[in-house]
């Protein structure tokens, strides 16, 4: 078969796909192609080193050769063996270095090899620790292939019941992995017939229960605020409703498990707030409660003294337990308690339908607990809070006069020091906005609203340092109106000042970058500061500068230039890494001014700082 990714490259893939299929065809029992597309996924290996699925290709591939090995010849038998056992030497060597991932594979394969070797009892401890490995770890799919090795080594001994057992357990196993396309098939090959334990609702659970019978159930408890209260009325709503003879309620402390409520089906009194610990109740399976508060997971039994793993319980056999569900109530995946159920009467008591009830339930019990807990600690707080009241009243009746003065001094005395206070506060939003003002004058020019030549020189004398260390130009323009005295002299100074302060503006805003600076230098002089900024850069801002001045077009006719406004400028630049102190770049600016003034004005001129 040709992979259509295998025609992009991606051999990875390729592979990945070859182990997965090699994977299920194992499990579904088709040794023969099993190993075939071994054979064609050992072609991957060299795109896979290192790799999770390529060690997954050396496991599956012994767990075929040795399934197949009895019916292989002699000869094929010796170089099988070999095969199998070298890859158990690998993954001894890798589970050295991450038991979590190869561990119980490598018990699986130590199992097989013991099989091989006519070793049942070896073989049979190797697959539990395999399967209590893989428990441990989290991982589902070994620890059900676990089970079925084991279930195979005991049928091969004769042992069903055994055999049985752990074919259970794998498929519960797959189960819980979410196999349940493979599972028909696994009960077939087994000879099982399991039933549902994870106690999922059908799907058409809706249309067979009263669906007012779940809300009123939930509103009653939810309604509930002390403890014993909800205890009774939620043991109440569970003898009613899902079939029980015999509930049990018990609570998580930090000291474990305790039975706090207890009804049975034949007496209207339940049992509250016993606080018993569960390794003190006597007529509980605890089997299955330290289970299910261990595994977070619902049991359900249909008859339990049948059951392979818990029906060698004391409890159940004594107590002759038939029906019973054990379910988990969890709060945020955090353990409030365990709600245990039993009927003594008859099989499969606990439908579907029970069980929806309880897991839908469970939510705003665990819920209503936690309050309940919460309310209950609370009122013990204040209980006790009013038992210390109370035996201070006494003390505290005969200075109650002096108290009630004492209180008119302190509240006078706080009144006074709130007004303090809000004087303070308004007094320090005073301070703030004088602070900030005078920070804003210190640093603008009050005219045209642009920087100041004190910010100029702090500027400037910066990135002077600046130019100095980084790979980075330095230009620096100087503006200046031309022929500003006649212009003053003719439209008066208040003309002046507003040509000032449109002219700053329209330099301010020919600029394109935060960082360049533009500043009044002094009377109609203008500065700008550009950092990483180069000739041809500053040339480009200078043109844009005399372009927005001259579209502001204020009449000038002293003017020998246009008969509008005009600006001279003159640049200067510094090239990187070169030592230029900011008297130097002025004076090179000041410099190519002048000769813009001596060429006619309205002009530019550059000039580099040598």
């Amino acid at each position: 078969m040709r992979l259509p990714w295998a025609d992009y490259g991606s051999r990875h893939f390729a592979h990945y796909y070859y182990v997965n299929k090699m994977q299920s065809l194992y499990l579904w029992g088709d040794d023969e192609r099993a190993m075939g597309t071994s054979r064609d996924s050992s072609a991957y290996l060299k795109d896979s080193a290192g790799m999770l699925h390529a060690a997954e290709h050396h496991f599956y591939t012994a767990l075929i050769l040795a399934k197949r090995y009895p019916a292989m010849p002699r000869i094929e038998r010796f170089r099988t063996l070999w095969i199998i056992r070298r890859t158990e030497k690998n993954f001894r060597r890798w589970a050295r270095r991450c038991p979590q991932n190869f561990q119980s594979r490598l018990f699986m394969l130590q199992a097989e090899i013991y099989r091989l070797q006519r070793k049942p009892a070896p073989a049979a401890l190797a697959c539990q620790q395999a399967a209590s490995d893989a428990e441990l770890n989290g991982q589902l799919h070994l620890e059900g292939l676990a089970n079925e090795l084991a279930g195979r080594l005991y049928r091969e001994q004769g042992q069903e019941r055994l055999a049985r057992f752990h074919f259970e357990e794998a498929a519960y196993c797959y189960r819980r992995w979410g196999a349940t396309g493979y599972l028909p098939h696994f009960n077939e090959r087994y000879g099982l017939t399991l039933a549902n334990r994870a106690g999922s609702p059908p799907h058409d659970i809706g249309h067979r229960w009263d669906l007012e019978t779940l809300l009123k159930a939930a509103e009653t408890i939810a309604a509930e605020r002390r403890l014993p209260d909800l205890l009774q009325t939620l043991m109440n709503i569970v003898i009613e409703n899902a079939g029980a003879q015999r509930g049990v309620l018990l609570l998580q402390e930090s000291g474990g498990l305790f039975v706090q409520a207890e009804a049975r089906i034949d007496s209207k009194d339940i049992e509250l707030m016993q606080r018993l610990p569960l390794a003190l109740a006597s007529d509980l399976p605890q089997t299955a409660i330290n289970y299910v508060s261990r595994s977070r997971e619902t049991v359900i039994l249909d008859n339990a003294g049948k059951s392979p793993v818990y029906g060698r319980d004391k409890v159940i056999i004594e107590r002759r337990v038939r029906s019973l569900l054990c379910t988990p109530l969890l709060l945020s995946g955090e353990l409030q308690g365990v709600l245990y159920l039993e009927n003594n009467a008859a099989d499969a008591v606990f439908t579907e339908e029970h069980v929806f009830l309880l897991r839908h339930l469970s939510g705003q019990i665990a819920i209503s607990i936690d309050n309940a807990q919460g309310y209950r600690l609370l009122e013990d707080k204040v209980s006790e809070r009013t038992k210390h009241i109370e035996k201070q009243k006494a003390a505290l009746k005969e200075k109650n006069s002096e108290l009630e003065a004492r209180n008119a001094t302190i509240e006078a005395l706080n009144e006074r020091l709130l007004n303090e206070n809000r004087v303070r506060r308004l007094a320090e939003a005073d301070l703030q906005k004088a602070n900030e003002e005078l920070q804003r004058l210190a640093t603008m020019d009050s005219l045209t609203q642009i920087a100041n030549r004190r910010c100029f020189d702090d500027y400037l004398a910066q990135e002077c340092r600046r130019l100095e260390r980084d790979n980075a130009p330095l230009a620096l323009i100087l503006c200046d109106i031309d022929h500003f005295k006649l212009f003053n002299d003719r439209y008066g100074h208040q003309a002046g000042d507003e040509c000032l302060i449109k002219v700053a503006q329209a330099i301010a805003g020919a600029l394109r970058r935060p960082t360049d600076l533009a500043a009044r230098y002094g009377g109609e002089e203008f500065a700008v500061v550009m950092p990483r900024t180069g000739a041809p850069g500053a040339l480009q801002v200078g043109k844009l500068i005399q372009q927005a001045v001259a579209d502001l077009q204020i009449p000038h006719l002293g003017s020998e230039a246009t008969g509008f406004v005009t600006v001279s400028i003159g640049i200067a630049t510094a090239t990187p890494f070169h030592k230029c102190p900011p008297e130097s770049l002025i004076k090179a600016a000041d410099a190519a001014l002048y000769r813009v003034k001596e060429n006619g004005r309205n002009d530019i001129d550059l000039q580099s700082v040598a």
